[in-house]
């Protein structure tokens, strides 16, 4: 399940040999719902179908950020109707992947931007309390005094070094972090975040 998890693209091998390929997918996408799912037929698939998963569009030869992060699929329709949020203009999609083994995806939206040493001391928090827990963090970020956005990703402890795109990939602002997380609730990651943020 943790591979899963982590992954940008799933491939179902012999998928001609199983009876319900739905209810697989099915399975699959709730573990990670941004992942791509590619089904394997009798051995065979478009090579194509194996690369650009990354932040790096390989056909484009550019940085895109919204296939990348796929935000969409951590989106529940209408999500925010009739709920408050109280964190400053922090948005959450609400917990609808009940995943296997407490495997949780979600993603928060800021709508303000954010301090840089607040970001890097809760996720250094969420790392050093709950790493082996962090299966997969990524995000661009509109932070306080940049002109343009910061990509951040990182899997268990390990984060990349941040980087700094040359511009916005379109007109929306906002820092949208997508969580995938074993036994973290969202709840606990705003918790932290709250109080990080009151700190600073």
């Amino acid at each position: 399940m943790k591979q899963v998890a982590l992954a940008d693209r799933l491939l179902i091998t012999k998928s001609d040999l199983v009876e319900d390929i739905a209810a697989l997918e099915l399975r699959l996408r709730r573990l990670n719902p941004g992942a791509r799912i590619e089904n394997v037929s009798h051995g065979e698939i478009d090579p194509a179908q194996l690369f650009g998963a990354g932040l790096i569009d390989p056909e484009l030869k550019r940085i895109d950020v919204e296939r990348w992060l796929n935000e969409r699929a951590f989106a529940e329709p209408d999500a925010h109707a009739g709920h408050a949020h109280h964190d400053h203009h922090a948005h959450h999609d609400h917990d609808h992947h009940d995943h296997d083994a407490s495997i949780a995806s979600f993603m928060l939206a800021f709508d303000e931007p954010l301090d840089w040493m607040a970001v890097t001391h809760w996720l250094a928090h969420l790392r050093n309390a709950r790493g082996q827990d962090l299966l997969r963090v990524k995000g661009i970020l509109n932070l306080r005094d940049e002109p343009t956005p910061i990509v951040i990703h990182g899997v268990h402890h390990v984060f990349h070094p941040p980087v700094a795109l040359s511009g916005w990939p379109d007109s929306d602002r906002r820092s949208r972090i997508v969580f995938i997380t074993r036994g973290i609730l969202r709840a606990d990651v705003l918790e932290l975040w709250q109080a990080v943020r009151a700190a600073a």
